[in-house]
């Protein structure tokens, strides 16, 4: 699982609005103001099923990763693996892709690892 940090909720909010939000709240609002159908979408597209371990995301170098729902998908671009600079190309060719913030937050989960990222990832141009 991939998971966007605050600040790349607030990058999101502001390149949808074109303002900058200082509280979390605004920054709730307005992506929540995308529909209920479109935020599940953007959030199931940050889950896979399989289970992504630290050195599996880093031996992934152009890998197209399935997401849960199985019918989208995104690349890993593994740019340096020493340095842990990854960067994930989804399917948005107007917005910067996502980098690899921090591998494997916390503890391993039942289902899996959870890798913070700088940036939402969008299944498609919003």
């Amino acid at each position: 699982m991939l998971a966007p940090t605050d600040q790349a909720f607030r990058l999101l909010a502001t390149s949808l609005t074109k303002k900058y939000y200082s509280r979390e709240s605004d920054v709730f609002a307005a992506i929540a103001s995308l529909g209920r159908d479109t935020v599940k979408t953007v959030l199931t597209y940050h889950i896979v099923g399989a289970e992504l371990d630290p050195a599996t995301v880093l031996a992934s170098d152009l890998v197209q990763v399935t997401t849960l729902s199985g019918e989208s998908s995104f690349t890993v671009d593994v740019i340096n693996k020493r340095a842990a600079f990854v960067q994930f190309v989804d399917g948005d060719p107007d917005a910067r892709n996502a980098f690899l913030k921090q591998v494997s937050v916390g503890v391993p989960l039942a289902n899996g690892y959870i890798h913070g990222i700088d940036r939402v990832l969008r299944l498609f141009d919003l």
